[in-house]
């Protein structure tokens, strides 16, 4: 006689729903020099455990990449733009609406 060990599902639905916000989350909430850097740490690792996984998501992909710009352009090339921005969500709402579009 064996036992069956059945392993449980997985529950991706609403798990990942949130998980995959929470960069932009981590953007919106944190203070103005942060917010993209916080989006960015998530993003990085969202998208990369999806890569390990091999099942990346084209949305956390913009995500990722959305976030690097900003990063860039705030400490790379010293942009306030972001900055000055990120409390309205003007630059987090047009990203989002893009990639509803995609």
């Amino acid at each position: 006689m064996s036992l069956k060990t059945s392993s449980r599902p997985r529950r991706a639905g609403l798990t990942g729903t949130i998980l995959g916000f929470l960069p932009w989350i981590l953007y919106w909430s944190l203070p103005a020099p942060w917010g993209p850097a916080g989006g960015l740490v998530g993003a990085v690792i969202i998208f990369g455990r999806q890569l390990l996984q091999k099942k990346p998501k084209i949305m956390d992909g913009f995500s990722l990449s959305f976030f690097a710009l900003a990063a860039l352009m705030l400490y790379g090339l010293h942009s306030p733009w972001f900055a000055r921005w990120e409390g309205a969500g003007v630059t987090g709402d047009g990203s989002l609406t893009h990639q509803s579009e995609a």
